[in-house]
């Protein structure tokens, strides 16, 4: 295996893994809370960021230990699982977000 390749394969998947994920989120927090936008947006960056890093830092010697296969399976098996967990949030969201706003009076 080239190695170089191996770094070209590991970024545009940390890239294809953090575009549209954090998109949705920033879509779903500025529509359902306008208020705490500014702050949610800045949590979500950072944490998108925080996670590209991490695994840009880590991928090469992960890619030259296991395999591309297996850690592009992984990685497909993470997003996948992280867009399934946001389903309940389309069906469920203006309940919880009632409930979230109630809970703010109190408090």
């Amino acid at each position: 295996m080239n190695p170089e390749a191996d770094k070209t394969w590991c970024n545009s998947s940390a890239s294809f893994g953090t575009v549209y994920a954090p998109n949705i989120a920033i879509t779903y927090v500025v529509e359902s809370r306008p208020k705490q936008a500014s702050e949610a947006l800045v949590s979500i960056n950072v944490f998108k960021n925080l996670v590209s890093f991490l695994f840009l830092y880590t991928a090469v010697d992960w890619v030259a230990a296991r395999g591309w296969l297996e850690v592009y399976m992984i990685i497909f098996m993470l997003v996948t699982l992280s867009m399934l967990l946001a389903i309940p949030f389309y069906f469920f969201g203006s309940k919880l977000r009632a409930m979230s706003s109630r809970l703010e009076r109190f408090l």
